[in-house]
């Protein structure tokens, strides 16, 4: 039984093929049932190349060799159901599951390089290594590498319980080669659909950001791993919005730990005020890409008056 002495995750590695400067781009593919991260990219400088041809599939060639990570002695089999020629229903390496997850692919690049990761919420997984659904990190490059954090082991890839608590919140790490500006992007986002936002928090500029909004975050920094600064939580959103006066775009949803604003705004006054007209909360923020994330005083049950500038909008959370 293949589950009883492996992971579940396989890793190829994906060579350079081309010299970043006089560094090697090559790295390893990280695969499993929940997705695949370590593909190609194209950083822009016309090398051709850098990673590879093609995006992997999910499936292995024949001749094509990879790693796996053992967790026992014993023998692990190959059947005819693996193969994916004829219509046998295979997802590629793996079988297809019934269950809907929520994903969300990170990447992080700059400099020539590139590295990514995958967090997921799955009704099957556990805050334990499930098979073919954790992945732990294999730093190929030691000019870039990206991962999440759990129990104090470093993940490519990372599937979570369905039913997180709302304070749930996951490490990122990263480990850059050289000083320079990097990129930190959401490359796929699925099954969010509203009810649930995955939410970047920096720790070092207090600075939080809905991805479901925001897409990509420039950083500025030096040479060096980073592994305190940056996590991931996920919140439900508990807005409903029953009165929006404007047509300018102004949104808002959250619940009662924060607020996501939308507003095609710089630094803009931000006043909540209940339906007897006392101002609960007033302050100048911060609009980046268009979006803020406030933490006022918030009750369930109750009607609030958002107010960006002269855009109104009235809420309530359920």
């Amino acid at each position: 039984d293949n589950m009883t002495y492996t992971t579940g995750t396989a890793y190829l590695w994906n060579d350079g093929g081309v010299y970043v400067g006089d560094l090697r781009g090559g790295d390893y593919i990280t695969v499993n049932s929940i997705g695949t991260v370590g593909g190609p990219v194209d950083p822009g400088n016309g090398a051709p190349g850098l990673k590879s041809t093609s995006d992997f599939d999910g499936s292995f060639n024949s001749f094509q060799g990879f790693f796996i990570e053992a967790t026992g002695n014993g023998n692990i089999t190959f059947t005819p159901s693996m193969q994916i020629t004829g219509g046998n229903g295979d997802d590629g390496f793996f079988r297809s599951e019934e269950s809907e997850r929520k994903l969300l692919k990170l990447s992080l690049s700059g400099n020539g390089f590139y590295n990514d990761l995958i967090i997921s919420l799955d009704e099957q997984a556990t805050f334990a290594d499930d098979y073919s659904k954790d992945a732990k990190k294999f730093i190929g490059n030691d000019q870039i590498a990206f991962y999440s954090t759990h129990q104090e082991n470093n993940y490519a890839i990372l599937a979570l319980p369905a039913n997180l608590a709302a304070d749930h919140q996951t490490k990122l790490g990263m480990l850059v080669g050289k000083d320079g500006m990097y990129e930190l992007k959401v490359e796929e986002v699925q099954n969010f659909n509203g009810d649930l936002v995955p939410v970047l928090i920096d720790l070092e500029s207090e600075i939080s950001y809905d991805l479901s909004v925001t897409k990509s975050v420039k950083l500025d920094i030096g040479s060096g791993v980073y592994d305190n600064r940056f996590i991931i939580g996920f919140r439900e959103n508990l807005i409903t919005a029953i009165e929006n006066k404007t047509t300018s775009g102004l949104e808002v949803y959250g619940n009662t730990s924060s607020l996501t604003i939308l507003y095609n705004g710089d630094v803009e006054t931000v006043i909540i005020r209940d339906l007897h007209g006392r101002t609960l909360y007033e302050k100048d923020i911060k609009f980046n890409d268009n979006s803020a994330v406030i933490t006022p005083h918030v009750s369930t049950g109750q009607v609030y008056i958002l107010q960006v500038n002269e855009e109104l909008v009235k809420l309530r959370l359920k």
